[in-house]
């Protein structure tokens, strides 16, 4: 008896992965060789093609990762599809150099007038600083956080004049060589629905108190 043959049609019943799949490790410069973004090319026959929900699990050789892309399908003749099926993973909590930032601090000026009438100004202040940035993921979106607003104002101690620099609101203390929020963090989407938040610290030399 003869072994039965297969016939192949050519049509894919079942989403099949053509060719290689492209894959980027997007952070592996900056320290996180772990994140992963996967391109597979599919192909099914039209009939039974049904998309993934968004930010699906997905397993990989290099791990876990999620749907990011919509699946778009356009056909390709004998009654076939073909879309493109990207999985990324979250990346890690990773702290890279930022190079020179710019800390702004409000100049609380104060001037008497001749009439004595006492006049408030506030001047802004630039300060190149040396900053790092923070970059965090999550499958949740992320609280914001606010930087300290920072003023520097003049005081007066027996008749030496004193420049002093604090952070308006409940911000606490900063100690001398500690690193300041330098602006408000960004938040937004990585890729999907995958979070990201994005923290530029500047190293300040001086004591800041609220």
């Amino acid at each position: 008896m003869s072994a039965p043959r297969r016939i192949d049609d050519g049509r894919l019943n079942i989403a099949t992965v053509i060719g290689e799949p492209e894959t980027e490790f997007p952070f592996a410069h900056e320290g996180d060789a772990s994140a992963f973004v996967v391109t597979f090319k599919m192909q099914q026959d039209q009939a039974y093609f049904r998309p993934l929900a968004p930010m699906s699990r997905i397993l990989t050789q290099f791990g876990t990762g999620y749907l990011v892309s919509g699946e778009d399908t356009k056909p390709i003749g004998s009654g076939l599809v073909e879309w493109t099926r990207v999985v990324a993973s979250i990346p890690r909590t990773r702290t890279v150099p930022g190079g020179q930032v710019t800390l702004n601090i409000q100049n609380l000026v104060t001037t008497v007038d001749g009439d004595g009438f006492t006049r408030y100004n506030i001047e802004e202040m630039a300060f190149p600083r040396a900053s790092r940035v923070k970059w965090e993921y999550s499958l949740r979106s992320f609280q914001p956080i606010l930087a300290p607003r920072l003023v520097k104002y003049t005081t007066v101690n027996s008749n030496v004049e004193i420049d002093n620099i604090a952070a308006v609101g409940n911000w606490g203390a900063f100690g001398a060589g500690k690193y300041v929020l330098a602006d408000d963090a960004e938040t937004g989407l990585y890729r999907g629905l995958i979070y990201y938040r994005k923290s530029v610290s500047c190293l300040f030399g001086v004591t800041l108190r609220s």
